[in-house]
């Protein structure tokens, strides 16, 4: 076998969804992150999850690198169907203190849901590649713009988006 991304944990599931983390010294930019967070917020500082995608699959090609976009991954992960109401807020409450660290006015996310009891779930993934459960590892995953998901099938022919996003690069491939 010829690995073609190095350093990046590979798995054997048509369905890859894969963390790669960038060599060198993890960086935060803390007002990318702000304006990432308020470009998503209501005018009473929400953040409605109803109308986001919080579905990933083997399809489209995906690569999630901005804070929200982990974000929302995140949510797929701990909050897919079936959360109950209570679950889903305690599932997201640490994710809402990171965004408050960046963004101190932020009011906590909202769903609209018919049924106020019970299915408070959004979206969901088809491999679960991250059981984050300690905030600090959390907030790394999140803030990092070195760590970044991609979420593809091995079934297509994702060899041309993996090289346009810079994933492989055109010197370390072999035939």
């Amino acid at each position: 076998m010829i690995s073609i991304r190095s350093s990046v944990f590979e798995t054997n599931s048509s369905s890859s969804h894969s963390i790669c983390v960038k060599t060198g010294t993890p960086h935060v930019d803390r007002e990318a992150i702000t304006e990432d967070i308020k470009a998503r917020l209501d005018n009473t500082d929400r953040w409605n999850l109803s109308n986001e995608r919080t579905c990933y699959g083997r399809s489209p090609f995906t690569v999630l690198t901005t804070f929200t976009e982990k974000v929302l991954y995140y949510v797929a992960i701990k909050c897919g169907y079936g959360t109950t109401k209570e679950d889903f807020y305690d599932e997201l409450e640490p994710v809402a203190e990171i965004i408050r660290e960046f963004y101190p006015n932020f009011n906590g996310f909202t769903v609209d849901h018919k049924d106020e009891r019970y299915d408070y779930g959004i979206g969901g993934v088809d491999e679960c590649i991250i059981n984050l459960t300690d905030k600090d590892k959390i907030r790394d995953f999140l803030t990092n713009d070195d760590m970044f998901v991609v979420c593809d099938g091995d079934e297509y022919n994702i060899f041309t988006d993996m090289w346009k996003f810079g994933i492989i690069n055109g010197k370390e491939v072999y035939y």
